[in-house]
């Protein structure tokens, strides 16, 4: 009486086996599988802290990084004068090599922190071509440009295999000689502050 109790317990877990099969397959599918390995672009939009008085509180930025390696990556910041409008606006443009000095990752979601370093360039009105470093020689000048350094903290969730989705706070300071003649910063020290979230491959 005792024997056929195995194949009626085998017969009673076979819906719940079967049920749990298809949710590790699920789980597979959406682990991140990037194109080359890690990610490669990212286009980013949100908004920075302002870098001086000549400077709206909330300015529009848009950001896009590049990683030709896994942990080495190019980004470009600004409002898009020049590129995407020719609009007489105050910018902070940067332009800056990061490397991951930091990463963790999981199935789907994943965290770094970056260190970069670059150059800055602070506009009081339409930007003008090249860049203008040290301190500002015009009567009254309109850019400006610098080295800057920053710390990026950066979270990605991959909700396929091959995109994601992702959220970039960066912070650092920037050496701008011209700036207190172009935006009316206290000094050549420039601090600045970036939020911007978007999308990537």
């Amino acid at each position: 009486m005792l024997r056929p109790t195995a194949p009626c317990l085998l017969l009673a877990l076979l819906p719940t086996m079967a049920t749990a099969a298809p949710s590790a397959g699920q789980s597979k599918a959406t682990l991140s599988r990037p194109v080359a390995g890690h990610a490669v672009l990212e286009l980013r939009g949100g908004g920075s802290a302002p870098a001086g008085p000549g400077l709206p509180m909330q300015r529009a930025t848009i950001c896009g990084e590049l990683s030709p390696l896994a942990r080495v990556a190019v980004e470009s910041c600004g409002n898009g004068a020049g590129t995407l409008h020719n609009d007489a606006m105050a910018d902070f443009f940067h332009v800056r090599a990061k490397v991951t000095a930091l990463q963790r990752a999981g199935e789907r979601l994943e965290g770094a922190l970056q260190v970069g370093v670059g150059i800055a360039e602070v506009t009081s009105t339409a930007d003008a071509l090249g860049l203008k470093f040290g301190a500002a020689q015009e009567l009254q000048p309109v850019e400006a440009a610098g080295t800057e350094a920053s710390l990026s903290a950066k979270g990605r969730w991959w909700f396929s295999d091959k995109a994601h989705a992702v959220v970039d706070l960066n912070a650092g300071v920037a050496h701008i000689p011209g700036a207190p003649a172009v935006v009316g910063t206290p000094t050549s020290t420039v601090p600045f502050a970036t939020l911007t979230a978007g999308l990537g491959f």
